[in-house]
């Protein structure tokens, strides 16, 4: 019987964030003693390292620790860190409660290896939150910009800034006061009734010390914020207005008007206290600035142009945070491209290679071995595609390369590709062609990349019955559908589907495990396409989901072009000599290896050191130029210095990267490449490529 639960870390415990059990072994009799976990700096986990208990009284536990266990009917426990970078986010902890346990080596490796994939999946969405927390803030400000602007009257301009800053915050109060000898509330915002109103009232600034020092961080711009105000040293008039305030924790910002301090917009919270973050101070310091600039501009029109100027010029500045946020994602993208690519660059390309046997047999058990390898490979690159595909989509640089392709075969590939899933959950796949949809026209990859979206969706909602493939003819174009038996979708959820990163419910993203990125790529490349996706389900009885493609002339590319014998390729590699650069030692040691079982010449470099010299010594036929070298030359660089000497004008160069952003290929072709790989290396494409240039 088994609980596994998440927890994340602040600095002095951890919260429950997820849990699940067998539904004999309920955590609703234990919710609340679950709820916290009380950190040990002495604890494996807070080490990094893995924690494995297989009888909890056989570990010499502090008696009112082990009593805790009992209570909550512990027997074995695996306790697994949740690390980004050096920092402890959570754990992932693992109860068996019927008995003790002995922990397998195998299951202690599914577990970590779990542990890793739950943390790239929350430092990923944590930064699309932030991403998307950023976006709502600059929205807020533009929509403040325009309330303010349409209006010269001063009250309608605070009053319209505190309803939107208290909606923004999700505070429990929102005031905007102003400061001279007495303290005026002017405009007040609650989140409801229940909430004490200070609207209208008065207070002494004598009772307020901070208020009164003009040497304070107040009256110098600087927000004023404390999480208990109780715990401040006060007036008995200043006591009184926080005791009818029922207020706990404060953050308020001052407005200055010409230099001079104008009032305040403060946030309060009256029902529990609250622990602001060092953005959301930026972000109302920089509402209440917004704020000073309305007002002026209502008690000043005559310098109106001035005051446009100086709006342009923040609009301007928030242009470029609103880009480097954009850069920043483009980055991250980049990076968690390379550091993933070139690991699988290894995974896919050895197993490729042991695939073929070409450095002996391998036993039917070895085979399915290296098999599944490479499967799990390729799925970790599918899902690395999709967010690539995703950002590269959106950002309207991908291009297709449309093509006549035959139905049927198309339809079959696809089919095959999840026959094996789709067998071990019982399911018929089916395949239905209409006579007439003989042909389509688009890009190969992209369609494929479609269909296999939506039967590999369609076989993992369907716990039993059938997944069918549906190919119509239509009178402008030709239509895909997919249709199964499996769990539905409701009717308000259908509008949830094709957003990035979504889920139906949390019940579902517990059951099925997922990006939420299929669905939104695909439609969006079927509308690249000039298509659509259209859905209709019934929940508990099935959904069918469509694909439409519209009919496109091309013409029909030409047959003429033949393939060279097997001992006409053999003896072209046998005298092609290949210069291969790459600092990465397992992907060089692959290649290397490869091309030399296959009959070519190999001369390998693992940094850019003389390089012009190796080449000029070498006379390679071909080289493969890795673009990220660990020197401080790049491969664009060596790149540009062989294009600089007229003997090496026509050498063919295909360069080799684990970036794979989109226009690499235009960027390194216009600097100068013959042609661009991306890892991991797929050996087929590869084999291509050198049958191509050499």
């Amino acid at each position: 019987m088994l609980q596994d639960l998440s927890y994340r870390f602040d600095a002095q415990q951890g919260v429950l964030v997820a849990a699940s059990a067998d539904p004999q072994w309920s955590l609703s009799s234990h919710h609340n003693t679950h709820q916290i976990w009380y950190r040990d700096s002495n604890a494996l986990h807070e080490q990094g390292q893995t924690s494995v208990v297989d009888d909890i009284t056989q570990q010499h536990l502090p008696p009112a620790y082990l009593a805790f266990m009992r209570q909550i009917q512990v027997k074995a426990k695996m306790v697994v860190p949740l690390s980004q970078g050096d920092q402890l986010w959570g754990v992932l902890a693992v109860h068996h409660c019927s008995a003790v346990r002995q922990w397998q080596a195998f299951e202690i490796d599914l577990v970590q290896k779990l542990a890793v994939q739950v943390a790239i999946a929350i430092q990923q969405a944590q930064l699309f939150s932030q991403l998307q927390h950023q976006a709502q803030r600059e929205q807020l400000l533009n929509q403040l910009g325009q309330a303010v602007n349409s209006s010269l009257d001063p009250d309608h301009i605070l009053q319209e800034i505190v309803d939107r800053t208290g909606a923004n915050f999700g505070v429990d109060r929102v005031l905007m006061f102003t400061i001279q000898d007495l303290i005026c509330v002017r405009n007040e915002w609650r989140a409801n009734s229940t909430i004490p109103s200070l609207i209208n009232q008065t207070f002494s600034a004598s009772d307020w010390t901070d208020l009164a020092d003009p040497e304070s961080e107040f009256n110098q711009g600087r927000a004023f914020y404390v999480f208990d105000l109780a715990q401040l040293s006060a007036t008995p008039g200043r006591q009184g207005q926080v005791d009818d305030g029922q207020t706990l924790s404060v953050l308020c910002a001052p407005i200055f008007i010409r230099e001079k301090l104008f009032g305040a917009l403060s946030l309060h919270t009256t029902t529990c206290y609250r622990t602001f973050t060092l953005e959301e101070v930026q972000f109302l310091q920089r509402i209440a600035d917004q704020t000073a600039i309305a007002l002026y501009n209502a008690q000043s029109y005559e310098y109106l142009e001035q005051l446009v100027q100086q709006r342009t010029q923040e609009l301007e500045q928030e242009k470029r945070v609103s880009e480097a946020a954009n850069r920043a994602k483009t980055d991250f993208l980049a990076t968690m491209s390379h550091e993933l690519r070139t690991p699988l660059n290894a995974v896919l390309g050895l197993s490729q290679v042991l695939q073929r046997e070409i450095f002996g047999s391998l036993s039917a058990k070895q085979l399915e071995y290296i098999n599944h390898i490479h499967s799990s490979g390729e799925h970790l690159l599918m899902l690395i595609n999709d967010i690539l595909d995703l950002a590269k989509v959106e950002a309207g640089r991908e291009t297709l390369m449309p093509a006549v392709l035959g139905v049927h075969h198309l339809c079959q590939s696809c089919l095959a590709m999840v026959q094996e899933q789709a067998t071990l959950q019982g399911l018929q796949l089916i395949s239905q062609v209409d006579a007439d949809a003989k042909f389509c026209t688009a890009d190969e990859r992209r369609l494929k990349q479609m269909l296999l979206n939506l039967l590999s969706n369609a076989v993992k909602f369907t716990p039993t019955g059938s997944v069918s493939l549906i190919v119509r003819q239509q009178p402008q174009g030709i239509s895909f559908t997919v249709a199964d038996t499996g769990i539905g979708i409701s009717a308000d959820q259908l509008n949830l589907l094709f957003q990035p990163f979504s889920q139906l419910d949390d019940q579902l993203t517990r059951q099925y495990a997922g990006t939420g990125l299929g669905l939104a790529l695909t439609r969006k490349l079927a509308r690249l396409h000039g298509g659509d996706i259209t859905v209709s389900s019934v929940l508990g009885e099935g959904s069918e989901f469509t694909l439409f493609l519209p009919d496109v002339l091309l013409e029909s590319p030409s047959r003429s072009q033949s393939f060279s014998t097997q001992a006409q390729i053999q003896t072209q590699q046998a005298t092609s000599k290949i210069l291969l650069v790459e600092d990465d030692v397992v992907s060089a040691t692959l290649l290397q290896d490869y091309l030399k079982a296959i009959g070519y010449q190999v001369d390998a470099m693992d940094d850019a050191k003389d390089f012009l010299t190796r080449v000029r010594s070498s006379s390679p036929h071909l080289i493969l130029l890795d673009v990220q070298l660990s020197q401080s030359l790049s491969g664009l660089d060596l790149l540009s210095q062989l294009r600089s000497e007229a003997n090496f004008q026509n050498l063919p160069i295909i360069l080799v990267t684990a970036m794979a952003m989109a226009g690499d290929r235009e960027s390194f072709l216009a600097r100068g490449a013959t042609d661009y790989l991306s890892k991991p290396l797929d050996i087929v494409k590869l084999e291509l490529m050198l049958m191509k240039y050499l």
